[in-house]
């Protein structure tokens, strides 16, 4: 079947320096809330007032990772979709990005950058079905070691307009 989409990309990027991008977040061992304030990066859906099924979604993140002395650098850093209640209450982790699981990509000289999506069709449909309101947010976990440098956090949802 083909047909028409609609599609929105709405950021779970909060607050930003003067060069486009949140810097800084040291990451533990154990999911954060990413800079001082979870609404920043936070999107609330009203999935209990009728929704038609999501052909598309996706969460995409684009980020590097930074040395405390400075210097881009590889490492580990994970990046979730969390649904949740209000409060927040009841997270469940929607998707995982872990750099682990992927080739750095040089930006430029040893800058590496990384852009990373998973689909999120399924999950996203789930909650449509659960007919629930549901806070959508982002979190990140490191190791303890490097700097976070995020320059984008996105869903990119897309709806069958037939």
């Amino acid at each position: 079947m083909t047909g028409k989409c609609s599609t929105n990309k709405i950021s779970l990027f909060g607050p930003v320096d003067s060069r486009g991008m949140l810097r800084g977040i040291y990451a533990g061992d154990d999911w954060k809330w990413p800079g001082s304030c979870i609404t920043a990066h936070t999107a609330n859906f009203q999935f209990n007032h009728p929704h038609k099924s999501l052909a598309h979604a996706v969460f995409r993140v684009t980020w590097s990772l930074v040395s405390p002395g400075g210097t881009y650098n590889t490492g580990r850093a994970l990046h979730r979709l969390v649904s949740m209640d209000d409060g927040p209450s009841n997270l469940v982790t929607m998707a995982t990005i872990d750099s682990d699981s992927m080739d750095p990509v040089v930006f430029k000289r040893d800058m590496y950058r990384q852009n990373s999506a998973v689909d999120i069709t399924a999950t996203m449909n789930g909650l449509v079905a659960g007919m629930a309101p549901k806070t959508l947010a982002w979190q990140v976990k490191g190791d303890n070691t490097n700097f976070i440098e995020v320059f984008s956090v996105s869903l990119e949802l897309s709806w069958r307009d037939d």
